[in-house]
């Protein structure tokens, strides 16, 4: 029998902690020392046994699911994590990681950004999940954090074991990029769309890969469409273009055909997803931002996101839905602190809603509902910033989600929200 001395197991927990500095937080060299507080000969000399323990492979996070949750309270903001999770309850919110953001005198630095932060500790807390083998259809929407998170999963594919019935993949989230000229400016954005996310995905995880659909229409129906028309010509005109839409074979299997009441088709893919991935928009300086900003001309705006362009709203509509109480957007539907849907008819919340084609709010608390009180799937909100904190506090309150992933600026201005000390 052998009995390990103390340092022998402070040596063991200190070798899995660095390699998960390395390869989730990106950390090296001396800054990974500092984060650590330990040397930079004694760093080194960690990696190399994480390397040779086999717990990194090619800059790859590699420790047993065992082993990764016993490191938990040295990983995440633990406190954060267990207060704001308390007040908030466990009947609400099953699950809530928090990732320490990246610290403001690291930010120039070579070091992974807050988005690849959350993305890749949303990647290992799926990779948990699809051990579990009973995800069926997984739906996924749009962005970089989104991106950070399949790419990670991607490299660790090889942990991933069989499913029974390969779970189908596919995409909840139109087009970001309304015109030609966007996608020429921006060839890589495409890296982030909902469709791309979702092919990688079930090619990582062996999915149904030979189930493939590719959501090639506009996340919404611009502002120009209805430009030069009011009051039921309005109406008309996005009732026209949706019915369009919904005639293309891909976005009917996905959402179905537009009934009475707002309901969805039963046979609708995303009235039997058993689990959603998704971002969420929030605000900036106190304005509504992410891909619905307004920009006509991305050429003569280069410091907007191009990855969230598109004219859905003028200037004078922004300033309106500001003043009706938006906090930001569930996959692309504004919502205010206390509203995600229903909002009166008068209200022009309710009106460019209207032009968001896809994911609603209810398709996300149906999914949400028929998970409650399982250990996997439901609505995984993957986010980062603090900005977009508002937000996550009504998508919560709204039982639009299931479980939270997101960085320690998100997490205390969400306390700061709920009014949590």
């Amino acid at each position: 029998m052998i009995i390990k001395s103390k340092l022998s197991i402070e040596r063991e927990l200190e070798v899995l902690l660095v390699a998960y500095d390395y390869c989730v937080l990106g950390l090296r060299g001396e800054r990974l020392a500092k984060h650590r507080h330990i040397s930079s000969a004694t760093a080194a000399r960690r990696i190399q046994q994480a390397k040779q323990a086999g717990y990194i492979r090619e800059a790859v996070l590699n420790i047993p699911p065992d082993e990764l949750q016993s490191l938990y309270p040295y990983l995440y903001r633990a406190d954060l994590m267990e207060t704001v999770h308390n007040y908030i309850g466990r009947e609400h919110l099953r699950n809530l990681i928090v990732v320490p953001s990246v610290p403001l005198e690291d930010s120039n630095q070579h070091t992974l950004t807050n988005k690849e932060r959350v993305g890749r500790a949303a990647a290992v807390r799926l990779l948990n999940l699809f051990d579990e083998n009973t995800s069926q259809a997984i739906g996924i929407s749009a962005g970089r954090t989104l991106a950070a998170m399949v790419d990670e999963i991607q490299q660790n594919s090889e942990t991933i074991g069989e499913f029974n019935s390969p779970p189908k993949c596919f995409p909840i989230f139109g087009d970001l990029l309304l015109t030609p000229l966007h996608h020429r400016l921006y060839p890589l954005a495409a890296k982030y769309a909902s469709s791309t996310l979702a092919a990688e995905l079930a090619i990582a995880i062996g999915g149904a890969v030979d189930f493939h659909l590719n959501l090639s229409i506009p996340a919404y129906i611009p502002q120009g469409f209805i430009a030069d028309a009011n009051g039921d010509e309005v109406n008309q005109k996005i009732q026209t273009a949706r019915s369009f839409v919904e005639a293309i074979p891909a976005y009917r299997m996905i959402f179905g055909k537009s009934q009475p009441n707002h309901e969805r088709e039963t046979e609708a893919l995303i009235t039997q997803v058993d689990t959603i991935i998704t971002g969420i928009g929030g605000l900036e300086n106190g304005h509504i931002m992410g891909w619905l900003s307004m920009v006509k001309d991305p050429v003569s705006t280069p410091h907007v996101d191009p990855i969230y362009a598109g004219p859905i709203y003028t200037d004078e509509e922004r300033s309106q839905l500001e003043s009706e109480g938006v906090v930001g957007h569930l996959c692309g539907t504004f919502i205010t602190a206390d509203q995600v849907d229903r909002f009166p008819e008068d209200s022009l919340v309710k009106t460019v809603n209207q032009r968001v084609l896809g994911t609603r709010p209810s398709d996300l608390q149906r999914c949400a509902t028929r998970t409650r009180g399982k250990s996997s799937g439901g609505v995984i909100l993957v986010a980062d910033g603090a900005g977009k904190a508002r937000a996550v506090a009504s998508a919560i309150s709204n039982r639009c989600i299931t479980e939270l992933i997101c960085d320690s600026e998100l997490a205390e201005e969400l306390a700061k929200v709920k009014g949590i000390r």
